[in-house]
């Protein structure tokens, strides 16, 4: 499963576990979206043996992984002054539905 995180995020793949380098949330979670990409994007050579691979973005889905967000970073852009959500974010899908997208 990927999501729009893979496309500012690119894989680093000499520190993968950030023990090089300051660790980030942002980078931490889109990181292995990305890793999800490279891997079906790769497994195309393996199509000649029937294996197929895909990397599905089922859009923004409204979880409860954003309570792990700061208020701060909710504020710039996630939700209003009075805490209800932007514009953009009232397009989130419910978990139910986002696990209903399908490769085609």
């Amino acid at each position: 499963m990927s999501s729009g995180a893979h496309r500012g995020t690119p894989f680093d793949f000499e520190d993968p576990q950030y023990e090089r380098r300051p660790y980030d949330p942002w980078t931490a979670y889109g990181q292995p979206k990305s890793a999800g990409v490279l891997f079906a994007v790769g497994a195309c050579r393996w199509a000649g043996d029937g294996i197929t691979a895909d990397a599905l973005n089922p859009g923004f889905i409204l979880t409860r992984l954003q309570r792990h967000l700061a208020e701060d970073t909710m504020r710039a852009g996630l939700i209003d002054s009075d805490g209800n959500l932007t514009p953009p974010l009232l397009l989130l899908r419910r978990p139910p539905d986002g696990t209903g997208c399908t490769a085609r």
